[in-house]
């Protein structure tokens, strides 16, 4: 399998959903929080986002940090910040 990277200029921005996945496998059986399901934006050098991302949630009192899993989560991937942060913004306001 091939690596797609960008340079560190060239950074892509991943938009995602903090939503609960799954509530198995977790470590020393502790509960899983709850999520907020607010949409948000993550920078990443990786063009395709793999489990080696890792996004916090800013969502209030929310404290998730999930893996950016594309087999887990439907993740949108943009070029540049601002068109992910409309989109973020539009998913969360509910007009996508």
């Amino acid at each position: 399998m091939q690596k797609v990277t960008v340079s560190k200029n060239e950074r892509k921005y991943h938009v995602w959903q903090c939503v609960k996945r799954r509530d198995y496998a977790r470590p020393h059986g502790k509960p899983v929080s709850d999520a907020c399901g607010l949409w948000q934006v993550k920078s990443s050098k990786y063009a395709k986002p793999s489990r080696k991302v890792q996004a916090n949630c800013i969502g209030f009192g929310c404290d998730r940090r999930p893996r950016l899993n594309p087999d887990d989560l439907k993740i949108y991937t943009f070029d540049d910040l601002e068109t992910a942060l409309q989109f973020a913004d539009d998913m969360n306001r509910g007009d996508a």
